[in-house]
């Protein structure tokens, strides 16, 4: 059986665009060739030069200089959001906001969407939508592109309600990739206790938005998340300032705040053998073990941090998309990477 090596270099200036590009054609060469290629994340300024990579590329040589790029549609509120709908009795196409007014909750799932971020059109087709919306979804795309005189070799990407893509979701991001402030609705209330009581992640308002970490016995509802304690835990957490402590303030204006605090928390459960879930989709938490593994926390899904020798955690905008397609990268990678999303922080050795 051949096992093929797909590398994908990210130049130091690459736009996030660009990487994000790069991620989902590997991912797409990946799924090909049914999970057979080996992914590798090179940074132009990662220490370990990547000999392989360079062989391909006949032999190590200058990065050329700055030759421009498309860093000008990131800054520039161009977003377009058009709705596609029957409701009225006939098919109706109209543009519904753009610039800084496209929104998240524009969307409707009684109806389709054409998106334009600049780089791509996405067809969003809501849940709800009638047979005749979804039939025309992709013509209307098409016919998007040509009425507007924009570029042919433009993707244009179908997504269905409940499927979007990092790429997607990104379009609706805030400037400073704002932190989550609440758990994910289909969290469920009783996802978010543990039996024996445990210590919750939440976020309040107070102090420009701050995080909390509550120990309680009983659930606590809209936790971000929550770890169950492997080791016995004192009785005055529970009862001091019943339970609270304040792990930062000020995440609204300075978001970075909020995902060094995720990665605090994720200290303290290691520290308690805690086995941790999260409950929000919003916040992407990252395991990096001690096999240069990357290991992508999924909502709902519960994980311990104990039994490796000296990870490091990552907590940063879902958004962000970071590391896509790839399973393993070097520690001082994933550290720079995360740290310039989010956060990121290495924890203590085992004793």
């Amino acid at each position: 059986m051949l096992a093929l090596l797909y590398t994908s270099g990210w130049a130091k200036k690459a736009s996030q665009a660009e990487k994000t590009r790069a991620a989902q054609f590997c991912r797409q060469l990946d799924s090909e060739r049914k999970g057979l290629p080996k992914i590798v994340n090179i940074e132009q300024n990662d220490k370990d030069p990547n000999e392989d990579f360079w062989q391909l590329l006949g032999g190590r040589t200058e990065i050329a200089g700055d030759q421009g790029g498309d860093e000008d549609w990131e800054t520039k509120e161009d977003k377009i959001l058009y709705q596609l709908s029957d409701a009225g009795g006939r098919m109706e196409f109209n543009k519904i906001a753009e610039a800084n007014r496209v929104t998240r909750d524009k969307l409707d799932s009684r109806d389709v969407f054409v998106l334009d971020v600049g780089t791509e059109i996405f067809v969003w087709i809501g849940k709800g939508a009638s047979e005749g919306e979804k039939k025309e979804s992709m013509v209307v795309g098409s016919k998007y592109l040509r009425d507007n005189k924009r570029p042919n070799f433009l993707p244009i990407t179908r997504i269905h309600e409940g499927s979007e893509n990092p790429v997607f979701e990104a379009a609706f991001a805030t400037a400073g990739g704002g932190l989550i402030k609440r758990a994910t609705p289909t969290a469920s209330y009783s996802s978010s206790g543990v039996s024996g009581g445990g210590a919750y992640l939440s976020y309040i308002e107070a102090s420009n938005g701050s995080l909390i970490l509550t120990w309680s016995k009983e659930p606590v509802k809209g936790a971000l998340a929550v770890f169950q304690p492997g080791k016995p835990v004192a009785d005055h957490k529970f009862k001091t300032n019943s339970g609270r402590e304040e792990l930062t303030r000020a995440v609204d204006s300075t978001p970075k705040n909020g995902y060094q605090a995720w990665c605090n928390y994720l200290k303290l459960a290691r520290e308690f053998n805690g086995t941790v879930t999260v409950n929000t989709k919003d916040v992407q938490v990252c395991v990096h073990d001690d096999n240069n593994k990357l290991n992508m926390i999924a909502p709902g899904h519960s994980f311990t941090l104990h039994d490796y020798q000296m990870p490091a955690v990552g907590a940063w905008p879902t958004s962000k998309a970071l590391f896509e397609g790839a399973v393993n990268t070097g520690r001082d990678h994933f550290i720079n990477t995360a740290q310039a999303a989010g956060a990121a922080l290495v924890l203590p050795k085992n004793k």
